[in-house]
């Protein structure tokens, strides 16, 4: 009798369980539709998005500064520069010429762009664009408010709206990519980053090492950079850090501090940061380590890890 009476209630137990395991199938499949209808509206929801240009031909240059889009076109046979500020009914063209108009970027109300090999700006209110350059090759034009800085052969120049002329800035050449965040531009020459602001009589040079210092970014009067090193022994080997620099700092600050010192030996973990940004006193980049000897950066490998990170002054 009391093995027959445990096994009525052993069979009404599973009779309960099996009762609980269906309603609780039940239940997330009716959650898993609900979920998978919601996850639908939000995809098929028409948001109110605003066709700037329908084309058909863009170079890929493009830049946007609060309610002001920038960018190049080629509706014939070279580039042009059309912009759009909020409230506008249509994009206003502003070049209509013979050469190739590239490469805009904009600041506030303002923009900058290369037109064949001129250095070329244009405001909010102007009624024609203001040729900044006059001859030479200038390119990589940057803008800061009412600052623009490019680089012509070599060397680094710069202006401010309502300056008769510009300011050369530097006379040695090999000057790379200049960045400027107000009155101060950054910028990297052989490897070594570089500094000047106005006021300045020579450029700062910030970095004097053996590491191939780049990607230079500016906020303010913070300069951020990443400092690498290469084993050309065996690609993809290497490791890098992420250092910055403030005026008023004695020397540059090294944030990530993988412990790269000049005539180290190669790690057996490499270490690579990259594309460091930069906010007033905040940085943010790209990290890598566990990629392996090699195999060139470029490829993902299974046993790395990638992560972003942030720094701001006053961190441990």
């Amino acid at each position: 009798m009391g093995l027959t009476r445990t096994s009525g209630i052993r069979t009404t137990r599973t009779r309960y369980a099996a009762q609980r395991a269906f309603v609780a199938a039940v239940v997330s499949i009716l959650f898993m539709t609900m979920c998978a209808q919601n996850a639908f509206a939000v995809a098929t929801t028409d948001w109110p998005v605003s066709e700037l240009d329908a084309g058909p031909t863009f170079s890929g240059h493009l830049d946007v500064s609060d309610q002001l889009v920038v960018w190049a076109k080629e509706p014939a046979a070279n580039a042009e520069i059309f912009v759009w500020t909020e409230g506008d009914t249509a994009p206003t063209r502003l070049t209509n010429d013979t050469v190739w108009d590239t490469d805009p970027h904009a600041s506030g109300d303002r923009v900058v762009w290369v037109g064949g090999s001129e250095i070329l700006t244009w405001a909010v209110g102007d009624t024609t664009p203001t040729q900044v350059t006059n001859g030479d090759t200038n390119s990589s034009p940057q803008i800061s408010g009412n600052r623009i800085v490019w680089a012509s052969s070599g060397d680094i120049f710069t202006w401010r709206v309502g300056e008769v002329s510009p300011t050369q800035v530097t006379s040695n050449g090999s000057n790379g990519t200049p960045q400027v965040s107000g009155d101060r531009i950054a910028w990297t020459r052989s490897g070594e980053v570089y500094t000047w602001a106005v006021g300045d009589v020579l450029p700062t040079r910030l970095t004097s090492n053996d590491l191939d210092d780049c990607s230079v970014q500016i906020s303010g009067s913070r300069i951020v950079w990443t400092g690498e090193s290469y084993y050309t022994n065996e690609v993809g080997w290497g490791y890098s850090d992420i250092y910055t620099w403030a005026a008023g700092d004695s020397q540059p600050t090294n944030v990530t501090n993988h412990g790269y010192h000049p005539g180290s030996y190669k790690p057996s973990d490499p270490y690579r940061v990259y594309a460091p940004q930069v906010s007033g006193d905040r940085i943010v980049w790209h990290e890598r380590n566990g990629f392996a000897a090699g195999v060139p950066f470029s490829i993902p490998m299974p046993s790395e890890d990638s992560e972003i990170y942030t720094w701001e002054t006053g961190d441990a």
